[in-house]
């Protein structure tokens, strides 16, 4: 392996030379590498430009920097991520589901710990068939040795492993696992296992939120809370936690929400740990701002940022402590200072749009600022221009799979849309709001109320107290939404009752269709570089698109992105397919036309 690595080294670098100074860390280098001859190649490669020891650094994200190989070899060989890929692909869906649960061992597995982990995962009866084509696939090695048989996988394959388990969307294992979740619960409850029981009801209170199921998960956290007092304080604090997160979505009950999340914030601080005490302040303060009790609010969610800092900073805090930057926005704007509240929820924002570029993926909470971008912009009575903000909120909800952040959006889209005149489309989103809110049972006229009192809008169909642009609602004056907004036109019933019929999803399209113009005069717009578009381009694609915009041949938008001249075909490859245009030209014209960029 090491003589491998300096004749293709030398070759690409001439002056390299295996030298008493460098042997050592090359040999550490082919072992990284597994000795395999590919990754080894693609290695030496970058001999030009990194010295052994900096490349030596750059193996914790080795399939990234294995790459670019011979454009005369063939597709699989020219990165080690598309080799290993090759194989992969070639599995079926169940051989593949066990192959990524596998990943998770370092240094190697017996074949009951296999058994036990793809139990678990998808309910196999027996592996192993699956494990047998796994080896004959050169995925997974047997290790030679005495007793029970023990298999691994080479480093570089097992990251590749790790890195397709990530990409398998959490929420939708869960999903599928729910049944057996919500048996788990029963079982524990009735076993009188109240530290599992209450361990367990706290953990999932983040899914019953996004996958949207909040009647359900409420009752299973009410059921913990009123057991937790026999239950460690970890436990108690998470599921306290997750109950007063219930209470606030659902706009009820805000005084006993306030005193679980201040007894979960005492908890937290007690137990020490850092991440319960972040997530509790940012309830804590989220709550007393809407209470108008700005400073305890400002002190709380001061406190959150610390709390987080302190944590090792991982995706999920990192998007935490700018979802916290944005929600000073709120305070501000609650505050009637709108140039402070537009200023941080653009910094915040902006900081949401370079995460979404770090990893390729839209951001889960960037539809916060995205929102209060909305907000200002009714404030200021450009009505046209909030549709597209709040648009654009609603498009990154979906993204996100954050249900009640989807149905919040379609609310505002609505009620910018009856501030606009357009009662047509208003009342058909307002029945599809209103019937989703049924399915889920959730208090559809509070959540009306909650939307017109953030914007501190008047409209035709609600008015809001005086109690501030932040403060819980209550329920509307009149028994239902649907009879103040039709008093005015009883025609719009039709339209409601048609709208209630929608699926979600057919409703979401409807309200990001809807045209934010309504005629060709030009509405200022605070960020007009997001506003949404139907092509679902990613973030990177639109980064590639604003370059390609300015001319820039694929080789100079490779050196601005800092990736890889065949990467940038790719995208752009996509970009055309998205758009459906055959030119560079075809594309900036669209891009110019559609104000993607």
């Amino acid at each position: 392996a090491v003589r491998l690595f300096v004749e293709r080294a030398h070759a690409a670098s001439p002056s390299f030379r295996l030298e008493e100074t460098n042997a050592v860390t090359v040999a550490e280098l082919c072992r990284r590498l597994d000795g395999l001859p590919l990754a080894i190649e693609l290695a030496a490669a970058r001999s030009p430009l990194l010295l052994p020891a900096a490349l030596l650094e750059q193996m914790r994200d080795r399939l990234s920097v294995l790459r670019d190989g011979p454009r005369d070899a063939p597709a699989r060989q020219q990165t080690i991520h598309a080799a290993i890929a090759w194989s992969y692909d070639l599995l079926t869906p169940k051989e593949q589901a066990l192959f990524r649960h596998l990943a998770v061992f370092n240094g190697g597995f017996t074949l009951s710990t296999a058994q036990a982990v793809a139990s678990d995962a998808n309910g196999q009866p027996s592996i192993l068939y699956d494990l047998g084509t796994l080896v004959d696939h050169h995925l997974v090695r047997r290790l030679e040795g005495a007793g029970e048989p023990r298999f691994t996988m080479l480093e570089t394959i097992r990251e590749f492993g790790l890195a397709r388990l990530t990409a398998t969307s959490v929420l939708a294992r869960l999903l599928a696992e729910h049944p057996n979740l919500r048996a788990a619960l029963a079982r524990l409850d009735a076993s009188g296992d109240v530290e599992s029981f209450v361990h367990l009801a706290g953990a999932m209170h983040a899914f019953w939120f996004y996958e949207g199921n909040i009647q359900e998960g409420q009752q299973w956290l009410e059921r913990a809370v009123d057991r937790s007092a026999d239950a460690s304080l970890p436990a108690r604090v998470w599921a306290q936690i997750g109950l007063a997160g219930m209470l606030l979505d659902q706009r009820r009950d805000p005084e006993r929400a306030l005193s679980l999340i201040e007894e979960a914030v005492v908890l937290a601080r007690a137990s020490a740990d850092q991440l319960a005490i972040g997530l509790a302040t940012t309830y804590q303060g989220s709550l007393a701002a809407s209470m108008r009790q700005f400073e305890l609010a400002e002190a709380c969610l001061t406190e959150s940022c610390a709390a987080f800092s302190a944590l090792p900073q991982t995706p999920w805090i990192t998007r935490n402590l700018a979802l916290i930057e944005s929600r000073f926005a709120w305070i501000a704007f609650a505050r009637g200072d709108l140039t402070a509240a537009e200023v941080i929820s653009l910094r915040a924002l902006a900081r949401m749009r370079e995460l979404e570029r770090e990893h390729d993926a839209p951001y889960p909470y960037a539809s916060d600022p995205l929102t209060m971008l909305g907000h200002l912009a009714r404030a200021r009575g450009e009505h046209r221009a909030a549709l597209g903000h709040y648009q654009a909120a609603l498009r990154q909800d979906g993204q996100a799979n954050d249900a009640p952040g989807v149905l919040f959006s379609l609310i505002r889209v609505a009620s910018t849309l009856a501030a606009l005149d357009r009662r047509v489309d208003a009342a058909r989103l307002f029945g599809a709001a209103e019937a989703i809110c049924e399915r889920r049972h959730l208090p559809f006229d509070a959540y009306v109320s909650m939307a017109a009192h953030q914007t501190a809008g008047r409209g035709m169909w609600l008015e809001p107290d005086d109690a501030g642009p932040l403060s819980v609602p209550g329920t509307l004056a009149r028994p239902s939404a649907l009879d103040v907004f039709t008093d005015a036109e009883p025609t719009l019933t039709g339209h409601w009752t048609a709208g209630r019929r929608l699926a979600a999803a057919v409703a979401v399209a409807e309200a990001l269709a809807i045209d934010p113009l309504g005629s060709s005069q030009q509405p200022p717009e605070l960020v007009p570089q997001i506003r949404p578009n139907p092509y679902d381009l990613t973030p990177r694609e639109c980064d590639v698109l604003a370059l390609l915009c300015e001319r820039l041949t694929d080789p100079e938008i490779a050196e601005s992105l800092f990736i890889s001249r065949r990467t940038v075909s790719s995208h752009v490859a996509h970009l055309f397919a998205k758009l459906q245009v055959n030119s560079r030209r075809e594309a900036s014209a669209l891009a110019e036309r559609e104000r993607l960029v």
